[in-house]
C-alpha cells in the first residue's frame, strides 16, 4: 500500500481514537453533578481536558504508526481539531475563556502525543 494512503488512513483512525476518547471523558464529565449548570466554570474546565486528551491519544497513534512523515500528518489532525473546535465555538456560545483555551489545546497536544510515542517506540 501507498505510504501516504496508509498514513491518511491512520489520520482517520486517530481521529477516531481521539473522538471516541473526548466522548468518554466528556460522558464521564457529564455524569457530575453540577448544580445544574451547563456552563459551570469547572465543567468547562474538564471538557477543555477532555479535548486536550482526544487529541494526545489522536498523536499517540499517529506517531505510533505512521512510517514516513509523522510529523506532517500529526499536524494535520491537530490542524483538523482545532477547525472542529473553532467549528463547535461558532455554533454553541462559550465563555471567551472557553473558546481560546479550546482552540490553543489541540495543535500542542497532537504534537505532544506524537513525540512521545516516538520516544515510547
Amino acid at each position: 500500500m501507498n505510504s501516504s494512503l496508509r498514513n491518511l488512513i491512520i489520520v482517520v483512525i486517530a481521529m477516531i481514537a481521539g473522538g471516541l476518547t473526548i466522548t468518554c471523558v466528556e460522558y464521564l464529565i457529564a455524569s457530575i453533578e453540577w448544580q445544574n449548570d451547563l456552563m459551570h466554570p469547572g465543567k468547562l474546565a474538564l471538557v477543555v481536558v477532555a479535548h486536550a486528551l482526544g487529541a494526545l491519544v489522536s498523536g499517540i497513534v499517529i506517531g505510533k504508526f505512521a512510517k514516513l512523515d509523522a510529523y506532517f500528518y500529526t499536524l494535520i489532525a491537530g490542524m483538523i481539531w482545532t477547525l472542529v473546535g473553532i467549528a463547535q465555538i461558532i455554533t454553541i456560545p462559550h465563555p471567551i475563556w472557553f473558546s481560546i483555551a479550546d482552540t490553543c489545546v489541540y495543535l500542542p497536544m497532537t504534537i505532544l502525543g506524537a513525540k512521545l510515542a516516538s520516544k515510547l517506540s
